[in-house]
């Protein structure tokens, strides 16, 4: 494994164990979902964060104007 392939798979490996403290945590659909949506803001990728933060809300109860309950 070349020295970028071996970062990479800490970094997938370190991901996993992010994920599995959160699942441990003891978390609602509803936060989980809300978890997603927030992280979402904190993509670099203008793009990506637009996307799935559009995708998330769909999900997310929002007030009578419209903006969504966090």
């Amino acid at each position: 494994m070349n020295e970028m392939s071996e970062l990479t798979a800490g970094k997938l490996s370190q991901s996993r164990e992010i994920v599995k403290e959160i699942m441990n945590f003891g978390v609602t659909q509803f936060q989980l979902m809300n978890i997603i949506y927030l992280l979402s803001l904190e993509l670099e990728n203008r793009d990506a964060m637009l996307e799935i933060a559009e995708i998330t809300k769909k999900f997310l109860p929002q007030n009578e104007e419209g903006g969504l309950i966090t």
